[in-house]
């Protein structure tokens, strides 16, 4: 193999290796985000009849009593973090470079990042709804005299 040659692989295994360790794509297919769903005690757990789904090494409900276990009391969007708030802020990052308003266009290798994502687009989808609600409003008779 020529130096070109060895250039060229050198350069498509650092690519790899870029892409493979960076949340900012969407990793699983859409269709298969499991949902989550709220209990009446608050705790969270995915609905039954649903594939569990494995981001960053662990379902969801491994990650959200990892997250409940070490309780750092720092938030983002509303989520509270691990360790620190890197894949929430990430999430919502990009949600917010690409425009995403429906929660279920999130995706990503960690539920951090999904979760951060999911945030940012209920936030957009909840300012749309109140906009629309003072738009209705103000045409009810607001221009009448």
């Amino acid at each position: 193999m020529g130096a070109r040659s060895v250039g060229v692989v050198v350069v498509a295994l650092g690519a790899l290796w870029y892409f493979a360790s960076h949340e900012a794509q969407p990793a699983a297919p859409l269709v298969d985000r499991p949902e989550v769903v709220e209990q009446a005690d608050g705790s969270t757990s995915l609905k039954e009849d649903q594939p569990e789904q494995i981001r960053g090494g662990e379902t969801y409900e491994q990650y959200d009593a990892r997250r409940d276990a070490l309780a750092t009391g720092r938030y983002s969007g509303g989520d509270e973090c691990t360790e620190n708030c890197e894949g929430h802020d990430a999430g919502r990052e990009w949600a917010e470079a690409h425009s995403i308003t429906d929660p279920d266009e999130c995706g990503g290798k960690s539920w951090s990042f999904e979760e951060g994502c999911r945030s940012y687009a209920e936030e957009q989808q909840d300012e749309a709804r109140r906009r629309s609600s003072d738009e209705a409003s103000e045409g009810d008779g607001a221009d009448d005299e």
